[in-house]
């Protein structure tokens, strides 16, 4: 059988048969399965799950393909197209012979795992040998996966970064992974790197395959995972093919402590840097999948970090909840893992246990299990982990073993075995630099003596306590990268040359790839990147930093005439923290580095990210360091310091008593548009924008005199005016300026004109579809003006609608705007008498304010109103206890605005006086 194409692997208690695509193949490989099947002395095939992989197979009889021409393209193309083909009679039975073997061969299959692999690119004169129709069996447990080769090529791959290879051998993992998850009757472990304290040579080159999959108890509730939908978010995918045990069995010790009987199930693995603790946890999720269909990976070391997996996690589970603050992501995510079982949770480099644990559910299933990696050995403690493991360095001779197993290909001469142990010593045992050091040697071409004497590594990389950070790089950042004044081959695009690079780069190990076309990435291991950074030149760091600004710049999204980003969030998240990063790092080495003004303008957008999600801490840092850089670049004024200070003064008017700086930064964000932007420019709505900002936040500094409102509405109208009548004006700039101005009236007394103004404002939101959070201010001032008017039942209706459109912006109660209706919505059903509707929308308001501290009067505002309410129901139940609370709620409401007002005297008895402590926008 192996004459003609056929191979066998047996991976522990699994078997996988490969057939290939060789002519007359399919008779002689099918028959051989069937007669197996059927004759006892070869039962033993089917004592364990078993796969096969066809590659090009012709599965199919006439009803599918016109076999006389096939069986003459395969002749041919084995031949490779010199033609000479069989002849008739020879085609005949070759037709004949594959048809009844698919039919025999299809009442056995259910026996195996099948997966067709199938040609997509023709032979030279020749097409497609074997059709597609042909080349599926179309049975339940068949997959069927399309390669980018020809017939003659399907087996062929250039290197371990192709494109095909990694096709190929990412579903034969998966394969094998199954398969053995199918043999398992309880749990098991095999081939342990050590076995009784000795180490165990494996095969000819040290490589020890090990399976920790994890069976749980079948007497244990709910483990049944038959129906529970796969989940993955952002797991690495750079999980070594050369991966060893540990000495001390920590794969082992893992598995058995999530088979015993423990209320919280958390393993923690620590130890230094480089000693394989992501890969432990890896390959741990990676042998677990059946156990754990839900599997997350969350990289832990920076709070920034923690909300981007966190928005991951929350986007793959469909939860709805991208668009919001990072804080009511987590808890919608802590939520969802609270209430569901068979999830598996990684959190990876842990800088601060006390970060983390914030993120973690309160209580979960027996099913379900949290893995921490981490450089704290303080965990090694008993406290809140049920079972924690050191990761140390590999012993000396056990490192010395491996490091020969991954050079012994290149490094020809037996002799130069004993240096390996020496290179290993230098090395510290670390698997992690073993690893890249392997890679150098390899694509050197090096002997182990020739390394040594080159050996130069600079020991403060091998130290550095900060470079387990595989970074995702989505790869619509690279492809803008610029490749300088590099040798360029002729015909060779920008997007070939690329490509060949980062093959390059994988291939040599300092690269991994996920080629995932829904989630195409790149990661660079900080290790890597340090030991890169380390060799810079002042030219290298220049090209460098240029790239990484050119890049960012290309790809961060803009927000457009000076509305929501809201629409925008989830990508934004992909790139934020690339910006910080590359923000960072300019900052700490800005000497000789040179940010462009897109780059300030790039911050400004993102600063205005942050603002809509209610981060104007983040909001600051970025448009701080935005002003800074555009500040040392002009001289003059610019439509980016324009969009900078508009957005500086939208952050400042947010910040309770920093108003006055808010419109300082206003009137400068008009000074600078009204110089740099002609009139006949779509730009000019940007200043539209300002005018209006500029009259909204006039009216916020006290004293507000008749002038002032004069001045205000001449703004207004200035702003219209560009949105109506000059280039670029939208429904949704025209929405906002008249949202605005209907308030603005509004507050000034003018009930009918700012009626007319909210109502065409209001008319316009079927054309600005979807909602943003300025829209639905608009209906929250269109409620008001209603209630104002008298038109108490209309009123109450928006404001409802108004909370249920902000409650599915913002997916939930956290956002502070939806906080604002849910308090509306509570104080205006009290007037109404709506006492419980009252009580639970005010507790919801309550908990939204507890934590917002831009506007430090909304909390105990909100206390104050449900303290009235819940001292009016417990008169109206004859409740003492619910008495009592409401007197503590009231209490502690007038304690805090008494401290927010600074007035002693402060009652909180009307509605009015409660209103006094938040800012008028919010009334």
């Amino acid at each position: 059988m192996s004459q003609h194409g056929w191979t066998g692997r047996q991976t522990g208690t699994a078997r996988i048969y490969t057939v290939t695509r060789l002519l007359l193949t399919v008779p002689i490989a099918g028959k051989a399965i069937i007669t197996a099947k059927n004759r006892s002395a070869q039962i033993s095939i089917f004592d364990v799950p078993t796969g096969i992989c066809f590659f090009g197979t012709p599965h199919r009889g006439a009803k599918s393909a016109k076999w006389g021409e096939l069986g003459n393209n395969l002749s041919n193309a084995v031949r490779l197209g010199q033609g000479g083909g069989r002849n008739s009679s020879e085609l005949r039975f070759f037709c004949n012979t594959v048809s009844d073997i698919h039919s025999d061969f299809v009442l056995v299959s259910r026996d195996f795992e099948i997966i067709s692999f199938i040609e997509n690119v023709g032979c030279r004169g020749i097409g497609l040998v074997v059709e597609h129709e042909s080349a599926k069996m179309d049975i339940p447990n068949e997959i069927v996966k399309l390669l980018d080769a020809s017939h003659t090529d399907l087996c062929k791959f250039v290197s371990s970064s192709d494109d095909n290879w990694v096709t190929v051998t990412t579903y034969i993992h998966n394969m094998a992974s199954n398969l053995v998850n199918r043999s398992f009757q309880g749990p098991s472990i095999s081939s342990s790197f050590f076995r009784s304290g000795e180490y165990s040579l494996g095969d000819p080159k040290g490589h020890i395959e090990t399976e920790t999959s994890l069976q749980q108890n079948e007497s244990t509730a709910d483990t049944n995972t038959s129906g529970v939908r796969e989940v993955e978010n952002d797991i690495p995918f750079f999980l070594s093919h050369h991966f060893s045990n540990r000495p001390d069995n920590i794969l082992e010790q893992m598995s058995e402590c999530f088979q015993q009987e423990q209320d919280s199930r958390l393993f923690g693995l620590y130890g230094h840097i480089g000693v394989g603790k992501t890969q432990i946890a890896l390959k741990f999720m990676m042998d677990n999948r059946k156990s754990f269909p839900v599997q997350f990976w969350v990289h832990a070391d920076t709070k920034d970090k923690i909300d981007i997996s966190y928005e991951s996690i929350a986007k793959e589970l469909g939860i709805g909840v991208i668009a919001t603050s990072p804080k009511q992501t987590a808890v919608a995510v802590r939520k969802w893992l609270e209430t569901n079982h068979h999830w598996l949770i990684v959190f990876d480099n842990v800088e601060d246990l006390s970060l983390v644990t914030s993120f973690w559910p309160r209580h979960f299933s027996k099913t379900s299990y949290i893995i921490v990696t981490t450089r704290d050995h303080s965990i090694g403690s008993p406290g809140t982990f049920t079972a924690t493991a050191e990761v140390k360095s590999f012993p000396v001779e056990a490192a010395a073993e491996y490091f020969w197993s991954r050079v012994s290909d290149t490094v020809a001469d037996p002799n130069q075995k004993p240096l390996a142990k020496e290179v290993a010593l230098k090395l510290d045992c670390i698997p992690l630099v073993m690893n890249h050091v392997a890679a150098y040697i390899k694509v050197r071409h090096m002997t182990l003596s020739e390394f040594l004497e080159e050996y130069d590594i600079d020991e403060s990389i091998a130290v550095e306590q900060k470079i387990s950070d595989p970074d995702k790089i989505p790869l619509d950042l690279i492809r803008h990268f610029r490749s300088g004044d590099g040798p360029k081959s002729p015909g060779q695009s920008h997007n070939n040359r690329l490509h060949q690079s980062i093959n390059d780069l994988v291939f040599k190990s300092l690269l991994d790839q996920n080629k995932d076309p829904k989630n195409r990435s790149l990661r660079v291991h900080r290790m890597t990147q340090a030991a890169a950074r380390q060799r810079w030149s002042s030219e290298s760091r220049t090209l460098a930093f240029d790239n990484a600004v050119h890049c960012i710049c290309r790809e961060y999204p803009r927000q457009e005439q000076g509305g929501s980003m809201v629409a925008l969030f989830s990508r934004c998240a992909m790139f934020t923290a690339h910006l910080r990063s590359i923000l960072r790092y300019y900052q700490n080495h800005g000497d000789g580095l040179s940010p462009s003004k897109e780059f300030a303008e790039i911050l400004a957008h993102c600063g205005w990210y942050f603002f809509e999600r209610g981060e104007t801490i983040s909001a600051l840092e970025v448009l701080l360091a935005a002003e800074s850089i555009c500040k040392k670049l002009l001289r003059r004024k610019s439509q980016t310091l324009g969009l900078i200070y508009n957005n500086l003064g939208a952050v400042f008017m947010l910040r309770r008593g920093k108003e006055k700086e808010g419109l300082g930064y206003t009137k400068l964000a008009i000074e600078n548009r009204e110089l740099s932007i002609p009139k006949d420019d779509p730009e000019i709505q940007q200043l539209g924008i300002s005018y209006m900002n500029y009259a909204n936040d006039i009216q916020l500094i006290e004293p507000f005199t008749q002038d002032e409102q004069d001045k205000a509405a001449d703004y207004y109208h200035k702003a219209l005016e560009i949105c109506l009548n000059c280039p670029g004006g939208t429904a949704r700039s025209q929405e906002l300026v008249l949202s605005n101005m209907s308030y603005a009236y509004f507050r000034w007394g003018n009930l009918e004109a700012a009626l007319g103004y909210v109502q065409r404002a209001v008319a316009l939101h079927t054309d600005c579809a979807p909602d943003t959070s300025f829209m639905l201010y608009t209906l929250y001032y269109y409620g008001n003006i209603q209630w104002a008017l008298g038109n108490r039942e209309d009123g109450f209706r928006i404001h409802k609608q108004c909370l249920s459109r902000r409650q599915t912006l913002f997916g939930g109660n956290d956002h502070y705007t939806t906080g604002l209706s849910l308090y509306k919505t509570g104080s205006l059903a009290f007037v109404l008498g709506n006492l419980d509707y009252a009580r639970h929308r005010l507790v919801e308001a309550e908990k939204t304010f507890a934590e917002y501290h831009d506007d430090p009067g909304l909390w105990p505002r909100a206390l104050l109103k449900l303290g009235q309410v819940l001292m009016k129901i417990a008169q109206r139940d004859w409740n003492r206890n619910l008495e009592a609370e409401g007197k503590r709620t009231w209490a502690k409401g007038l304690q805090e605005a008494k401290r927010v007002s600074k007035n002693e005297s402060f009652q909180g008895t009307s509605d009015e006086e409660l209103d006094s402590l938040v800012r008028q926008v919010y009334r």
